[in-house]
């Protein structure tokens, strides 16, 4: 082909002149065929290049998702992931055909690189749980692609034996790198995942069918373990706690409570009350936050494989004053499988400098080799010391993680998708030019313009700790799991109110109480009357409304617990909001209603009814594919009729209810999927559930 282009070029050459020939066309034409020869000499170099800078892109910015929900940097992340193996295994293939001067003998050193970068960094193994799945098609490339670069490299006619030599360390070094992410897509595969969670569920099985005989034997270690994870949990700086079966916790749709939670149960509730008294119960989320970075390593990076070489390590380390041959043995193994990549490159630049190059390679084919070996040897190191400081418990580390760099650990931010402002922003959009496939792509790759985020403090996080640990600390509200509302609501005897709980689907609760919740929030925002109460009671309503504008997010953007019924309410709720009532006319009505005194009295019956009937529950299921406007506004009605501290005290208590209930019911495809754009605060809720009391509801609940 290369032959072919140069005849050509010869054969141009004696037609210099462009007055010649009639005009500048045929010198356009030229100049793109001295670019189409340079790209073919050059194109190997170029790819070779763009393949090592995608990966130090990898190694920089893979990080970045684990602690922001921003949906530019993901766009990006995913771009790079995807067109790294794509550039690498484009490089190989050019490698494998090309058919190098002698000057260029040198390009095939560079074959064993290529197989380092599709083992890819230690910040990123899988993008999303998806690849985790595909390990056998990774498998598979590990082998073809070996293939191909010893292929390669057996073309290769070097008189120095000392560049063969770096060859093969390098050529180990790219395989060993490549067989650990094949690894690690392996062991965080969901099928086996779920395996664990499965084992776990039967426990728990046997542990409930025997409750009496477990507890009686293994209540004072139980006890013991879960005074240490209090204690833990106190220590804001402690060292992160085991992953695994948060890990196991997160994949699983069938949710099995801790057993030491339960084998503890009845010291439970003082050790919770003790710990809801403790100044420093905000340590609790730290703790979580640790646990589920930690879960975050295990399923998209190579930070689970790393941790367990240097947890041996460390276990091994302590019993060699036994001086068992075994351990040493097991010592020498996991120490060589951290250091071999580090120490193979280090041996590769010291052969490769000590080779002679420079009057038979082309000297910018040299420039390229130091720079992947310099690169590559960089990027190892530094892996490997983040790796060891992430597991290490000295000082150093200590400080390391109180910087302010390193404290964040997830997002740290709420999802809010309001109904109202998705009304007017959609009435918006309908008046624009730009049609509507563009829009929903343009939402797609940079974040839809109807959710927003706001950053996550203290205000919304003691409310909801403090509500659990109330919960946890009384046997009898163990099965909080269960409530949408119904214990905050156990006093309120309104007709309207009640039907907006029972008898309809979650969904359907969740959008009627968000647009009551919603109308109020306004009218009260309008009327600015709180008199001294101002303070608890704008922290009360600013945290039902993050509250409620978060978990319409979970279900309407999420599409969690989403049914068609629930689809085709919120379709036709919109629908409603937009043509026969806007948000000031909504508010209007509530204000009036209220002033008037037109609250409407309690139906006693309706309210204390033992449940709803077949005739009901029917009626109910027809309505639901309706507006709930009307439904929303009764409900507003009700509640403005209660004086100002004590609604707002009621209508976050359900908010909290109904964020304990969705919590174990998002499915662990959303929890774990989540951790990758940053994490969700229902995650981290979902985990201080698990690891605080056996609060979980029954599995199929």
């Amino acid at each position: 082909m290369r032959h072919a282009s140069s005849i050509y070029l010869v054969a141009m050459r004696p037609i210099r002149n462009v007055d010649q020939v009639g005009g500048g066309n045929l010198m356009e034409n030229y100049s793109l065929e001295d670019i189409k020869e340079l790209w073919n000499d050059w194109e190997i170099q170029s790819l070779i290049l763009v393949s090592f800078g995608l990966q130090v892109f990898l190694f920089l910015a893979a990080d970045v998702r684990r602690h922001c929900a921003s949906r530019i940097p993901s766009s990006l992340l995913w771009l790079a992931y995807m067109t790294a193996d794509s550039v690498a295994v484009f490089a190989l293939g050019h490698l494998a055909v090309a058919a190098s001067a002698p000057r260029h003998q040198l390009l095939l050193f560079w074959a064993p690189f290529v197989l380092l970068h599709l083992g890819g960094q230690d910040t990123i193994t899988a993008f999303a749980m998806q690849d985790n799945e595909l390990w056998r098609r990774h498998l598979l490339e590990l082998v073809t692609q070996a293939a191909i670069a010893g292929y390669v490299v057996s073309r290769s006619s070097w008189p120095d034996w000392r560049l063969l030599a770096a060859t093969a360390l390098m050529f180990l070094c790219g395989l060993f790198k490549y067989g650990e992410r094949t690894w690690c897509l392996y062991s965080a595969r969901p099928e086996g995942l779920r395996k664990n969670s499965l084992d776990s569920l039967e426990t728990y099985a046997i542990m409930a069918g025997e409750s009496r005989t477990i507890v009686s034997r293994g209540s004072a270690n139980a006890v013991d373990e879960l005074e240490k994870r209090i204690k833990k949990m106190l220590d804001a700086h402690g060292r992160r706690p085991p992953a695994l079966e948060a890990e196991t916790t997160l994949v699983s749709d069938a949710l099995a409570n801790d057993l030491n939670t339960i084998a503890g149960a009845d010291a439970l509730p003082e050790l919770l009350k003790g710990f809801r008294s403790n100044p420093h119960s905000i340590g609790a989320y730290h703790y979580v936050a640790a646990l589920l970075s930690d879960c975050y390593d295990r399923l998209y990076t190579k930070g689970g494989l790393r941790g367990f070489w240097i947890d041996g390590l460390k276990e091994i380390c302590l019993s060699l004053s036994c001086h068992d041959t075994q351990d040493k043995i097991y010592f020498l193994l996991f120490l060589s499988a951290l250091l071999f990549p580090s120490l193979a490159m280090s041996a590769t630049l010291v052969l490769f400098v000590f080779t002679d190059k420079h009057q038979l390679y082309s000297r910018v084919d040299v420039i390229i080799s130091y720079v992947l070996l310099v690169g590559a040897i960089v990027l190892e190191v530094a892996s490997l010391a983040v790796s060891i400081l992430s597991h290490s418990k000295s000082g150093a580390d200590k400080c390391i993680h109180r910087l302010p760099g390193r404290r964040k650990q997830w997002s740290q931010v709420l999802a809010q998708y309001n109904l109202m402002e998705a009304c007017n922003i959609e009435a918006q959009a309908k008046k624009s030019s730009v049609p509507m496939w563009i829009r929903k792509l343009w939402g797609n790759l940079f974040g839809d313009k109807t959710v927003t985020h706001i950053e996550i403090t203290e205000d919304l996080m003691m409310p909801v700790l403090d509500k659990l640990l109330e919960f946890g600390s009384d046997k009898k509200d163990w099965s909080f799991a269960s409530y949408r509302g119904q214990s905050a609501l156990a006093e309120i005897s309104s007709a309207a109110i009640h039907e907006s709980i029972h008898g309809v689907d979650f969904p359907t609760s969740v959008l009627t109480w968000h647009i009551a919740t919603d109308m109020l929030y306004r009218l009260d925002n309008q009327a600015e009357k709180h008199g001294e109460e101002s303070d608890p009671v704008n922290k009360e309503m600013e945290m039902a409304m993050m509250l409620s504008n978060y978990i319409m997010y979970l279900i309407f953007e999420c599409r969690v617990m989403l049914t068609t019924n629930s689809k085709l309410m919120h379709k036709t709720t919109m629908e409603d909001m937009e043509k026969d009532l806007p948000s000031n006319e909504a508010i209007r009505i509530v204000h009036d209603e209220a002033n008037k005194g037109q609250h409407h009295p309690a139906n006693n019956n309706s309210a204390s009814s033992s449940g709803p009937t077949q005739l009901q529950l029917l009626k109910n299921s027809i309505e639901a594919l309706h507006s709930r406007v009307p439904c929303a506004r009764a409900v507003a009605d009700e509640l403005a009729a209660i004086p100002g501290g004590r609604r707002w005290g009621l209508i976050s208590a359900v908010w909290l209810e109904m964020l304990y209930y969705i919590a174990p019911r998002c499915g662990g495809d959303f929890h774990a999927d989540h951790l990758s754009i940053g994490g969700e605060f229902v995650t981290h809720v979902l985990v201080l559930m698990h690891q605080l009391g056996p609060f979980l509801p029954p599995p199929g609940a």
